[in-house]
């Protein structure tokens, strides 16, 4: 399964109606989201004047409701129920109306596990982002598509499009879609029932990686991806249209810069997937750094350049661990101690040399290096090479 993403070319009275049916779609989360909402409320209430059995999971602690087995909230398939006949009224495809009840759903169950935060109503401010097709949308020809209840609109020519989604041998492969409105224009995905781009293996090396922001990301070898910066070679333009309240024209920039990052991210895992068969990365936490460096971490895009090595390494058959990044600039990778700058006023100190053992060290290929160690199981323990030379000497 892959994702497409292609540009539709729609008129005026085209984009009116699309966006009456995103006014239906926020009517819609909202109503769902309203009935977990409501049974949330009435489950805690109802706890609070029962105790919690002693069988309970958690009885004793006061978040005992979290741990029960189950669920809160209606299934999604009552509320489907709910809306039979609803979109034939409202002349909206049946079939998103229950998507936007199973996004409802699955927000509102990775909330429950902790795995995300509380989902919010839509409106104003919080708009709905993307309308769910589950079945329906078909290719015609290369410039055109047929999505249901809506009819045939034009979009971008893409040249591989008519292969990937089965329409030389007459087999629809689309298996699902979503629209999305952006500042740039209408964008449909589609989820096609084909195989993935393969990766092209060159080398089986194994390398450690250390995502940085000076120089993108430094390799073990001692090779240095540069950082092409499109953040601050568009900072400038964003910065004007942002005070000249050209809210057309923001979103435009900010589009073409999350593209160009999304390209050059693509590019480089795909390139370090293709030469190495075991990565090990260097994590660090992105939120943290952010607070301190928004910028830089903006610029960089170090999460979607992770996933994206995650999933090409999978696809590829590679292997792909992210390990700690604790103390890896200030260990040395040759004899372990922590003799290497740290600090914020440490960051200026590109280059190093080691107190212990008197190597010299490059700060981001000692970070990678330490990445490699770790990743392997072998990294040198503090003092373990004065050790040797003191027994070498006696």
């Amino acid at each position: 399964m892959i994702a497409r993403r292609v540009k539709l070319r729609l008129n005026q009275a085209e984009e009116a109606r699309l966006e009456a049916w995103f006014a239906v779609g926020t009517g819609v989360w909202n109503w769902a989201f309203g009935h977990y909402l409501r049974a949330d409320r009435d489950w805690v209430r109802g706890c609070r004047l029962t105790p919690p059995p002693a069988w309970a999971p958690g009885a004793k602690s006061p978040q005992w409701v979290q741990a029960m087995p189950g669920g809160v909230g209606p299934s999604a398939f009552a509320l489907h129920a709910q809306l039979n006949g609803v979109g034939a009224r409202l002349g909206v495809n049946q079939h998103f109306l229950r998507g936007l009840v199973d996004d409802v759903a699955g927000a509102w169950a990775d909330y429950r596990a902790g795995e995300k935060g509380r989902p919010k109503r839509k409106g104003q401010r919080n708009r709905l982002f993307s309308l769910p097709f589950k079945s329906g949308v078909k290719l015609l020809d290369a410039k055109h598509l047929r999505i249901p209840s809506f009819g045939v609109v034009r979009l971008h020519d893409q040249k591989d499009l008519p292969a990937l989604c089965g329409l030389e041998v007459g087999v629809n492969r689309i298996k699902c879609a979503r629209l999305m409105r952006v500042r740039r224009g209408w964008y449909l995905t589609l989820f096609i029932d084909a195989p993935p781009r393969t990766v092209t293996v060159v080398d089986h090396a194994v390398v450690g990686v250390d995502l940085g922001y000076s120089t993108l990301a430094m390799l073990s070898s001692g090779e240095k991806i540069p950082h092409p910066r499109e953040y601050q070679r568009a900072e400038r333009r964003i910065g004007q249209a942002a005070r000249g309240l050209n809210l057309a024209l923001l979103g435009a920039l900010q589009q073409r810069l999350a593209n160009a990052r999304r390209h050059r991210n693509h590019e480089i895992s795909r390139d370090l997937v293709a030469r190495h068969a075991t990565i090990y990365l260097s994590k660090d936490n992105l939120k943290g750094l952010q607070r301190t460096f928004g910028k830089s971490v903006l610029s960089a895009g170090h999460g979607e350049l992770r996933g994206m090595l995650a999933s090409k390494s999978r696809q590829a058959g590679r292997v792909y661990v992210e390990v700690s990044s604790k103390q890896s600039t200030r260990r040395c990778h040759c004899c372990g101690a922590l003799s290497g700058p740290h600090g914020v006023a440490g960051l200026s100190v590109r280059v190093w040399e080691c107190v212990a053992c008197g190597a010299r060290h490059d700060r981001d290929v000692n970070a990678a290096c330490n990445a490699l160690l770790t990743g392997i199981g072998s990294m040198p323990q503090p003092g373990a090479v004065l050790a040797l030379e003191t027994a070498g000497n006696g």
